[in-house]
């Protein structure tokens, strides 16, 4: 399973849903230029005390597949 998790000190006021739309339209950018048939998806996004937690999945497996989908499951059940 190939999932990567980050955190960003960020030193200005950040605007989650501003930031979270330029990160989905990068992936967006960079699976239709990337010649492959594995893609990059934003598998949790937040900002909490002025740190971006993102984790990154890079799927090129079923079980990194189904741990996107079991973590779609957990995100409609809350």
């Amino acid at each position: 399973m190939y999932v990567y998790s980050y955190c960003i000190e960020c030193k200005h006021t950040v605007v989650p849903k501003e930031i979270l739309a330029n990160v989905k339209h990068s992936f967006n950018v960079i699976n239709s230029d990337f010649d492959s048939p594995y893609k990059f998806v934003l598998s949790d996004f937040y900002v909490r005390d002025n740190k971006m937690f993102l984790d990154i999945a890079y799927v090129t497996n079923d079980a990194t597949s189904e741990y996107l989908q079991d973590l779609n499951k957990l995100k409609k059940g809350s």
